[in-house]
């Protein structure tokens, strides 16, 4: 099987992003893009697996398989991540009715069937458009385009080593983070920073490694990667993460897993005024190594998010209060 270079993945997977790109609010496509690769990537591995292991089979015992003896061998053999009978990507492809729902329903039971998954698929491709039509959010046309699309290269080892895939879903987030321009900070750092407090911090073997706001795990990559640079393997060190928002949360995640580190990410809480990491006597874990990017461009960062809505919106009537104040005064002049 023909690899694939960094640069034609990485012009398959923005071409994917710009088939959705307008057909949900903001900056949410991200999470459709880079679960949906995620979910072909795991697909194809479980069939390269499956492949791999019938092949030295047929290799030992010198002969070659029935397609039903292959199907057996395919069910009971052993792989990284278990993709259930009826939610493998053959499944999604054939489905010619309602694809967003039937890949909804694939991705959670992936999900569901993985415990290192929990949380990983966040996104709804059935979800309803607002206007009570019953029409789904996003067509039927477009998950199909979107489907024809990545089933046209296999996302396998056998096809695109991890480390290419790797930087290739760091190349989709840093594309992401541009787009959504000053308002990225909340998922992407620029490299360039992270790895300068990488290299103030030396991680070593051993070293248990925290992200309190991870995003989408790029501090605790590029810690990993440092390891691998002084010839030491990534899970010589533990990684855990907290992050609030859970869409982001699943992309450290599956950042976290194509890169071989299996971090450990708290989601859907303020690591401030919810810290989920305690030891046993139920005090606050220490970690070896802790580096963060802060929100520190949303004034009320450090506060729960119901106080930050009170408080944003005080200050939002403050200042409509005090621009009516400003134009007064101009007319009044």
């Amino acid at each position: 099987m023909m690899k694939l270079s960094q640069q034609r993945l990485e012009a398959h997977l923005w071409g994917a992003a710009n088939i959705l790109r307008g057909k949900t609010a903001g900056q949410d496509y991200k999470n459709y893009i880079l679960s949906l690769m995620f979910y072909k990537r795991l697909c194809d591995q479980w069939e390269n697996e499956a492949d791999d292991a019938i092949a030295e089979l047929e290799r030992q015992q010198g002969r070659s398989f029935t397609e039903a003896q292959k199907a057996v061998f395919r069910a009971r053999g052993e792989h990284r991540f278990s993709i259930p009978a009826g939610s493998r990507w053959g499944d999604v492809l054939a489905a010619s009715v309602n694809p967003g729902e039937k890949l909804t329903r694939s991705m959670r039971a992936v999900a569901n069937a993985n415990d290192e998954l929990k949380g990983v698929f966040t996104v709804d491709w059935n979800q309803p458009a607002p206007d009570g039509s019953g029409r789904p959010l996003i067509p039927n046309e477009v998950v199909h385009a979107l489907i024809q699309h990545f089933d046209t290269h296999d996302l396998s080892n056998a096809s695109v080593p991890p480390d290419i895939l790797g930087r290739a879903y760091e190349y989709l987030i840093k594309q992401f983070a541009d787009d959504a321009g000053a308002k990225a900070g909340e998922f992407f750092t620029p490299p360039e920073v992270v790895d300068t407090l990488v290299r103030c911090l030396e991680p070593s073997p051993g070293d248990t490694i925290y992200d309190p706001t991870c995003g989408s795990g790029g501090m605790l990559v590029h810690t990993a990667n440092d390891l691998r640079e002084t010839d030491h393997h990534a899970t010589a060190a533990q990684y855990f993460g907290q992050e609030m928002t859970w869409g982001n949360a699943a992309i450290g995640k599956i950042n976290s897993v194509l890169h071989g580190l299996e971090a450990t990410i708290a989601a859907g809480v303020s690591t401030i005024t919810d810290p989920f990491f305690r030891d046993g006597t139920g005090k606050l874990r220490k970690f070896s190594l802790v580096l963060a990017n802060f929100p520190f461009s949303d004034e009320f960062w450090w506060l729960k998010p119901e106080q930050q809505t009170d408080d944003k919106r005080k200050k939002t009537s403050s200042r409509k209060r005090s621009s009516g104040r400003t134009a007064l005064r101009i007319r009044a002049a």
